[in-house]
């Protein structure tokens, strides 16, 4: 919902949301909310709702250890194949994390055990994730205009 409210004032943002109940929060910060769930919709609603963005922002998580690979790794693969089957203009997909964007091989000191075996589970999904980032950018599928966004 951050996201949303950064870019409400100068962009058409909306926000998919799995709980209706957010609905007005999503509205107080001038975005839209269009209800789906990561982990129970098919990725063809989402690619029907990507057609006409130019950018979708996955900043979507869970906790847990069930959702998190639910929510955070199948999540974020069911939204990649919804951007490449996007028919016609397809949008930038931005991932957005703040989960190992370090050297995996400097666990911070206050790791604790259980934190660092996610975090390393994380990094191995990341790398699966920046893969197919990849092989789109080498599929020419980047450098999209930022007009509508919608946030994940």
């Amino acid at each position: 919902m951050r996201l949303a409210k950064l870019l409400s004032s100068t962009h058409s943002v909306t926000s998919i949301i799995r709980d209706p109940s957010q609905d007005q929060d999503i509205k107080d910060v001038s975005a839209t909310p269009l209800v789906l769930s990561l982990e129970d919709s098919p990725a063809a609603d989402f690619s029907n709702a990507f057609k006409g963005y130019d950018v979708v922002y996955f900043s979507a998580g869970a906790g847990g250890e069930e959702r998190t690979k639910k929510v955070d790794y199948e999540g974020a693969l069911k939204i990649f194949d919804a951007v490449e089957s996007v028919q016609g203009e397809k949008p930038l997909l931005i991932l957005v994390s703040a989960v190992d964007v370090r050297d995996p091989d400097k666990i911070p000191a206050h790791y604790v055990r259980q934190t660092q075996i996610l975090s390393l589970k994380s990094f191995s999904q990341r790398l699966i994730i920046d893969g197919r980032r990849y092989r789109d950018i080498e599929l020419g599928q980047e450098g999209y205009p930022s007009v509508h966004a919608l946030e994940i």
